[in-house]
């Protein structure tokens, strides 16, 4: 496996070999998250302090959600998708299926790491 490596912390008093490595074998970085942080990091809400006057906006008006709450928005999801339909059809440059996946893909990605922007007040965006 390619990754990031790091010595070991157990080399004592080992000392470096002649070509600048440790004489112990390397290990790989090994990355354990909680939340979507790394172990042992801080997150926001340890490293800051929130005034009581604060008011957290609500995420579901943020603009790439209005589809499911503003009728007229709801229109427009359909006039876009359907227009999303006829440009990859056609194979526009940049609108192309390969273009598409792209695009579904990183969405993916995103939404199982819990940092979509699209998923709202839940995971790594709660």
């Amino acid at each position: 496996m390619i990754g990031p490596k790091r010595k070991s912390r157990e080399l004592g008093d080992a000392k470096p070999s002649t070509n600048g490595t440790s004489s112990q074998e390397e290990q790989p970085v090994k990355a354990e998250y909680v939340k979507g942080v790394p172990k042992g990091a801080k997150t926001a809400a340890e490293m800051y302090e929130v005034l009581g006057s604060f008011k957290r906006f609500n995420q579901n008006y943020n603009m790439t959600r209005q589809r499911f709450w503003d009728p007229g928005a709801m229109a427009q999801d359909e006039r876009s998708a359907a227009r999303l339909k006829k440009l990859l059809e056609e194979e526009k440059s940049g609108y192309t299926y390969v273009d598409y996946a792209y695009q579904v893909g990183s969405n993916a990605n995103l939404a199982n790491t819990g940092f979509s922007i699209n998923m709202t007040n839940v995971k790594g965006n709660s």
